[in-house]
């Protein structure tokens, strides 16, 4: 009989230990997770801000190009107006190609579209993803300006020099 109880005690001691060490186990595995998701939540958080000051960069550097288009396009119907003609003495057309601002990029990679969808939600993933969309298809056009301007600037009789000029009248 003695020995029994000898037996049930040590059995039941291994039971507790199994269940404190187990106990242990999964504390520790909770812990790390938590604060795992919780890196993760603040590395999001900064992603999107990132993200969203990207976005209010492009947004002014677009509002700038939008400013800049009027502009250009006057001076352009200038040229074109004198480009079969030339140009009165009083009203030289000359013209300096403008300076390059491209709208940079949002910079959404893979790891970034995860985490914005798990702690944002598919929304603000979608509307991110657009404005990429729209900076992406900008530069384009931007890149297609520069290369028109850059044709206009060749066509031009001095070479050396980066203003277009249309021929005066004699």
């Amino acid at each position: 009989r003695t020995l029994g109880l000898i037996r049930m005690k040590l059995w039941r001691i291994l039971l507790l230990e199994f269940v404190v060490v187990l106990a242990g186990v999964l504390a520790a595995q909770f812990l790390a997770n938590w604060y795992q998701e919780r890196k993760d939540r603040e590395r999001a958080a900064e992603v999107r801000k990132q993200l969203v000051e990207s976005m209010h960069d492009a947004r002014e550097l677009g509002e700038m190009r939008a400013i800049m288009a009027v502009c250009l396009m006057d001076r352009l119907t200038d040229i074109r107006l004198y480009g079969e003609k030339p140009a009165p003495k009083n009203h030289p057309v000359t013209f300096t190609p403008p300076p390059t601002i491209g709208l940079g990029s949002i910079g959404l990679d893979a790891e970034s579209r995860q985490m914005i969808r798990k702690y944002y939600g598919i929304g603000d993933l979608m509307a991110l993803q657009q404005i990429e969309t729209a900076t992406i298809r900008a530069n384009e056009v931007i890149k297609t300006e520069d290369d028109a301007w850059t044709t206009l600037t060749l066509l031009s009789k001095k070479k050396d020099n980066p203003k277009y000029e249309v021929p005066v009248e004699a």
